[in-house]
């Protein structure tokens, strides 16, 4: 599937792989975060685009685009501005993305990353076809505080995603108890985790050193059988390459 990014005419965008690292789990202990599989697969799920510039915010708390103010390292607003009010700070987005036909474009924050203040808000925008361009936003939560940006944060992340998945998806709720072997497989495993905690907890020196039950992480039913063909421990975007 080809993602395209029509950058504008004398116009700048750092579009990059995302990557699984995030300083807040190697900073957890041991780095226990790193097992989380859904966790680190979800980090690298798609591209970020990067801010060119550094800027400090601050928002009043009033309703009107004049109560956020933006200090820019650069001293220029091309970038960033304040726009809509009510504490959104406003992110341009120098280029056009094109999925192919039925792919949307997920547009988010930074997935799995943090700033104290500011929460990145979420588009879903139709870019097999829109000849528009877009801006990427977030809302200040945290009123009468200065809230940083370096130039080189990602402000964005963006990854496609089918047309209609969710309309034509038929939800429904069943007891576990109606599928006989996915209820023992389930029940199973719980009676595991359950012993296999108990046994780490009480020293038992083969539970240490395991750490921790690896199973989804290695795509495994509880007895060891492979769950799935294309189980993934990895996701690995390509880098844009400039045509």
């Amino acid at each position: 599937m080809k993602l395209i990014c029509y950058t504008l005419d004398g116009k700048e965008i750092d579009v990059q792989p995302a990557g699984a690292e995030r300083p807040w789990i190697d900073n957890t202990r041991k780095q226990f975060a790193k097992r989380c599989l859904p966790l680190v697969v979800a980090n690298a799920h798609g591209w970020q685009i990067r801010f060119l510039d550094g800027c400090w915010l601050k928002w009043t708390g009033g309703s009107e685009a004049g109560h956020l103010k933006v200090k820019t390292d650069s001293g220029r607003f091309d970038q960033v501005h304040s726009h809509f009010g009510h504490g959104i700070v406003t992110f341009k987005v120098n280029c056009l993305f094109r999925t192919e036909p039925g792919v949307n474009l997920w547009v988010t924050g930074p997935v799995n990353s943090f700033k104290d203040g500011i929460q990145p808000l979420t588009g879903l925008l139709e870019t097999d076809w829109m000849p528009y361009t877009f801006t990427m936003n977030w809302q200040v939560t945290r009123k009468r505080k200065w809230i940083r940006f370096e130039k080189g944060d990602a402000i964005a992340q963006v990854f496609p995603v089918p047309r209609g998945m969710v309309d034509t998806t038929e939800p429904e709720l069943r007891r576990l108890a109606s599928d006989d072997a996915l209820n023992d497989t389930v029940l199973g495993w719980q009676q595991s985790r359950k012993e296999f905690v108990e046994a780490v907890r009480a020293g038992d020196p083969d539970a240490v050193s395991l750490g921790w039950q690896k199973h989804y992480f290695r795509g495994q039913f509880p007895d060891g059988s492979p769950g799935c063909d294309d189980h993934q421990t990895r996701v690995r975007p390509k880098p844009f390459k400039s045509v």
